[in-house]
């Protein structure tokens, strides 16, 4: 989503997980943390699993190839 990946799931992470995964996951942040969002105006108008929770960052998507290894 723009300048966001988002990732839906079952379960919304609760805030010791989600400063974990911004320690943890720092690397890969282009800028800002890991955080809880609401479902996107993009996702609202397409009606794209709105029941779903989400999280979002911003991925410097460079490192992935090193996350496959």
């Amino acid at each position: 989503m723009k300048d966001l990946l988002v990732i839906r799931l079952k379960h919304a992470p609760d805030e010791s997980a989600i400063a974990a995964m911004n320690e943890d996951f720092s690397d890969i942040l282009i800028e800002g943390k890991i955080k809880v969002i609401k479902p996107t105006p993009e996702e609202i108008a397409n009606k794209e699993h709105l029941e779903l929770k989400r999280i979002a960052f911003a991925f410097n998507r460079r490192d992935m190839a090193g996350c496959a290894n």
